[in-house]
């Protein structure tokens, strides 16, 4: 009936109806415990939750769904194709993502916390989770096997004590039912106050806060409006719209499908006005289900009246109403209607017939591009067996199949569709995959060797974390280990005719960068290897034909950035919490390069330090190390300031350090080698200027953790600093000297002399000033 891992202890082993199971864990710390009930939820018991009876401040109960194959050492959410509620960080997770339009809330000694399917679908389903009998938040579930939803709980850091409600033992009066008792899902109460169910204020005056509906539009709740009670001056009124229950997978090819569709009006609002969205299925079948996958219109409503309308295909599980509050407009009202009228219904109808062959049209065409070619996989032996469902594609390679196998997809990754990415399913602990890229020629040439253990590919090993390129694997990031449960993940960031830059991520989190040496964008090919010992193998490769978009990462985020295996992180204090590295040093990258946009990045000098603890440094890097280092002094692969020696009276604790920079000429071609100023400052005062090309990718934010540093925090007040205070004299003599010297570089390299052979003190003058 269970499966039980770690130090779980029952009070009682039967399910009994309208009864709570308790279950316990002693002190033990840094252990997971793990019951999984082998019972799986279904459309008749849907929803099941836990009563919080003992919790310390560093425990932690995850309730989740997950399926048997699951690591007992696995929190669910963390894991392919599970789901997971964290009660210590509140986080809702679905296949390691976190990221949607609604969060939870953390769970406390007290606090109920369950989960309900709303949706059981063939490819996907829709959860809420729910807090003290609230909505909180909705996630998509990927498991398709329905047998498989089987409710798992973890317990951490004891002693905890939890009351168990099992979804085959909760009366029917326990399950909420939200399409009979609405309530719309809402930040917390510091944030967002409600009054009479249907008035909102933005206290706080929060960009982008959100108020979403916990079920999906449908033909029993077609439509719902909301009325601006205040905008700005300016008539700005908070963001109207639809939205999938959480970030599609993969993100969608079709231009039909959007995880989230708005209506900006072009005239001013008006307090008192409304926009509304509504659905509207086909007139001439009611025998399609509502949350079916399937062709749809969507109107627009402004004050009553439907002013636009779209064709889109809705995804499985419907379309979420989703308001996003702001700044400006504090104060909206919802309303949610249960039917159209009829004149509406005679319009939408018209449109829709004369709507549909297009948007037909459309799905079929990219159906056609999308389709995933067998031939186009190639393969180093007929052991291995392809399977294409939809947009994933599984290989398998049987048991007693030991030894080196390659996969490789002909078609070339592009900037248009420049991101794929693989989920682990079956694999041993001694199994090595490598994701990477390679040209049509590494398939026959190989010689044994990996993706990245040849010049001009690259590859990410699962066994080691390591990203190697042109044979190396040395950088800034040493990337992480991955098992099975894990994705990986590779995006062409950057294509440049030299050397391109690739960011790997795992769990769709970044881990590191590396250059890529090949310049023939078309032979850009995903090319897998797996090194296994005999055991079975399986994992779902999403080409990047069937993914629209990489995952986009927030350089404000401390957990967007690239970090050692092993560092926790607290989002709210920006603080970097390292492991141990007594003997050698460690360094966080962010997962961009500086740009016009994002040109400065900083830290704050939290601890104390001395000369023999000193504190962490600062740095500009490239995506990895150049590689032969360049012969310019003008070109680097870093740049770094370590408050050490001298440098050290310069600060003190509590002060910023950060690096920024700004382009020579703003308007040269971003394609043109240009010159770049690069800026270090201290407390934001700039204190140091040094003239460089911009290398290709750009520089990345770096910070260096020596052996005594194992805290360090980021202050992103100032991401993007004005550059109007550098114009001057000054800056013009910068670049005057520094062209001067390009010229006299390129003389002596044309006579065979190396520049970097110059007295230090000459070439310091003329690159960089100290101010």
């Amino acid at each position: 009936m269970f499966r039980i891992g770690g130090y779980i202890n029952l009070d009682n082993s039967d399910v009994v109806q309208g009864q709570k199971f308790r279950v316990s864990i002693g002190p033990k710390k840094n252990k997971i415990s793990f019951i999984q009930y082998l019972k799986p939820l279904s459309s008749q018991f849907p929803y099941f939750f836990v009563n919080i009876v003992k919790l310390e401040p560093e425990s932690c109960v995850t309730i989740g769904i997950a399926n048997q194959d699951i690591s007992d050492e696995a929190i669910p959410g963390n894991w392919t194709n599970t789901i997971g509620y964290e009660s210590v960080s509140g986080k809702c997770l679905s296949s390691h993502r976190n990221n949607a339009n609604t969060i939870g809330k953390p769970v406390q000694k007290g606090d109920s916390f369950g989960l309900l399917i709303t949706h059981f679908g063939a490819s996907q389903s829709t959860v809420v989770f729910v807090h003290n009998d609230q909505p909180i938040a909705t996630r998509y579930h990927f498991e398709s096997d329905h047998s498989q939803y089987l409710p798992t709980i973890t317990l951490e850091n004891g002693p905890i004590e939890i009351e168990i409600m099992w979804h085959n033992s909760a009366l029917p009066s326990l399950v909420p039912n939200y399409e009979t008792n609405f309530t719309w899902i809402r930040p917390n109460d510091e944030l967002c106050r409600v009054t009479d169910a249907s008035l909102f204020e933005n206290l706080e005056r929060q960009e982008d806060l959100p108020i979403q509906s916990p079920v999906a539009l449908s033909r029993s709740k077609p439509h719902y409006k909301c009325i601006q009670m205040e905008v700005s001056p300016e008539g700005n009124g908070s963001s109207v719209g639809i939205a999938s229950c959480s970030p599609l997978k993969p993100t969608p090819t079709c231009s039909l499908l959007r995880d989230y569709y708005t209506w900006l009006p072009k005239m001013k609002l008006k307090n008192g006005n409304s926009i509304g969205w509504g659905v509207f299925y086909n007139p001439d079948s009611q025998e399609t289900s509502d949350k079916s996958e399937q062709l749809i219109l969507v109107f627009v409503t402004f004050n009553e009246s439907i002013i636009d309308v779209l064709f889109v295909l809705q995804p499985e599980g419907g379309f979420f109403p989703l308001v996003l509050m702001q700044p400006w407009s504090r104060r909206v009202k919802l309303e949610i209607y249960s039917s159209l009228n009829n004149e509406d219904v005679n319009k939408l109808t018209k449109f829709y017939h004369a709507k549909l062959a297009p948007a037909i049209e459309i799905y079929n065409r990219d159906a056609i591009e999308s389709t995933i070619d067998p031939n186009d996989i190639r393969t180093s032996s007929h052991d291995i067996e392809k399977i294409i469902d939809k947009t994933k594609t599984i290989i398998r390679i049987p048991k007693n199949k030991s030894g080196l196998h390659y996969i490789q997809f002909r078609r070339p990754i592009t900037p248009e569709r420049r991101f794929f990415f693989i989920e682990l399913i079956k694999m041993s602990s001694g199994t090595n995959v490598v994701l990477g890229i390679a040209s049509s020629m590494f398939f026959d040439e190989n010689n044994g060797k990996l993706p990245g253990q040849m010049f001009d590919t690259i590859g990410y090993h699962s066994k080691t974390g390591y990203m190697y390129y042109n044979g190396k694997y040395h950088g800034n990031m040493m990337g992480h280990k991955c098992s099975r449960g894990d994705s990986m993940a590779l995006e062409m960031e950057v294509f440049e005719p030299d050397m391109s830059v690739a960011i790997f991520s795992k769990n769709f989190k970044p881990v590191g960068t590396r250059f890529l040496t090949l310049k023939d964008f078309n032979e850009f090919l995903p090319t897998f290897a797996v090194q296994n010992n005999g055991d079975e193998f399986e994992m779902n490769v999403y080409w990047h034909t069937v993914v629209s978009m990489p995952p986009h990462f927030n350089v404000r985020n401390p957990e967007d950035w690239c970090y050692p295996e092993g560092t926790k992180i607290d989002s709210n204090d920006k603080t970097f919490i390292l492991p141990h590295h007594y003997d050698h040093s460690v360094c966080l990258q962010a997962p961009y390069s500086l740009h016009h946009k994002y040109n400065h990045f900083e830290i704050i000098l939290e601890e104390d330090f001395d000369k023999n603890n000193p504190p962490p440094a600062i740095a500009l890097c490239t995506a990895c190390p150049f590689d032969p280092p360049p012969v310019s002094q003008f070109k680097q692969d870093y740049l770094r300031f370590w408050p050490t020696g001298e440098a050290m009276t310069a600060v003190k604790k509590k002060d910023r350090l950060g690096w920024g920079i700004f382009y020579a000429d703003e308007d040269a071609p971003k394609d043109e080698e240009q010159l770049m100023i690069c800026f270090l400052t201290i407390n934001r005062q700039v204190v140091y200027l040094r003239v460089l090309f911009q290398p290709p990718g750009g520089f990345y934010p770096v910070v260096i953790a020596p052996p005594n540093v194992y805290k360090i925090k980021m202050d992103f007040g100032a991401t993007r600093v004005s550059t109007e205070d550098f114009a001057g004299d000054q800056i013009k003599s910068i670049i005057l000297d520094a062209n001067k010297q390009i010229e006299i570089e390129k003389k002596m390299i044309s006579q065979g002399k190396n520049p970097r052979e110059q007295n230090d003190d000459t070439k310091r003058s003329k690159m960089c000033t100290i101010i």
